[in-house]
């Protein structure tokens, strides 16, 4: 196997590959050709068909569609106009025995991702779908990673919303006992009663106080407005 073929069975094997032709000896020499490298291969000869296909398998497991241009019917063009509105990031190859110009506009224009001209090279096909199955790489990988910062974002913004409602509960609990043991120190220096005790228990009740004061600084200081002045030293 050379190495083209390598890369490919690498990328293919946990992907599928939807092959929509209508002239059966073509399809089956690209179905197998396909089963070699992807983990699943389906077939089609007409556009609603494969559409059909597509849509129940597609949720499923990453997907390369490679039609034929000319189905018959409703032709590939028209088939890729339904897989991207079904899906715009849609992957499709389209294989052509034409090489009229208007043929490619139209292709480009729907959306088609690749070109493999009739008859069918197997290396220019081989190289069409690698390439595009290490755009589905990255995508995936892209995705991912959003889903992963998405993740991130949502259990910071839940932290900080648990760290807010503990400095509420904190402030609230502490600012009732607070508030009595300065006023009960308040009182008794007033009756002139001074000792190392009563000393220490002021330390720490005005330490505590520094403390609780902090907390409701943090929770009031992204409420208040700030106020803005501009001042023209020339006047001065």
């Amino acid at each position: 196997m050379n190495n083209s073929a390598r890369v490919l069975k690498e990328l293919a094997k946990d992907k599928a590959v939807l092959l929509v032709e209508d002239d059966e000896l073509i399809l089956e020499n690209l179905a197998r050709m396909a089963s070699h490298f992807f983990a699943k291969t389906y077939k089609s000869t007409n556009a609603q068909d494969a559409l059909e296909i597509y849509k129940e398998i597609s949720s499923t497991m990453a997907m390369i569609v490679v039609t034929d241009i000319n189905l018959g019917g409703k032709s590939g063009i028209d088939l890729t106009h339904s897989l991207k509105s079904v899906n715009a990031d849609q992957k499709v190859i389209a294989i052509s025995g034409t090489e009229d110009r208007n043929v490619f506009i139209e292709s480009i224009r729907c959306g088609i991702d690749r070109f493999v001209l009739k008859p069918i090279n197997q290396k220019e096909l081989i190289d069409a779908l690698t390439a595009l199955l290490q755009q589905i790489n990255y995508d995936l990988e892209l995705k991912k990673n959003r889903n992963l910062l998405e993740d991130s974002q949502k259990y910071t913004a839940k932290l900080l919303a648990e760290q807010d409602q503990f400095l509420k509960n904190a402030i609230h609990e502490i600012h009732t006992p607070l508030a009595v043991i300065i006023t009960n120190i308040d009182l008794l220096r007033l009756k002139e009663i001074n000792n190392i005790h009563l000393d220490s228990i002021e330390a720490g009740a005005r330490i505590i106080q520094n403390s609780y004061e902090d907390m409701t600084y943090l929770m009031k200081k992204d409420r208040a407005t700030e106020m803005k002045t501009y001042i023209n030293p020339v006047t001065f």
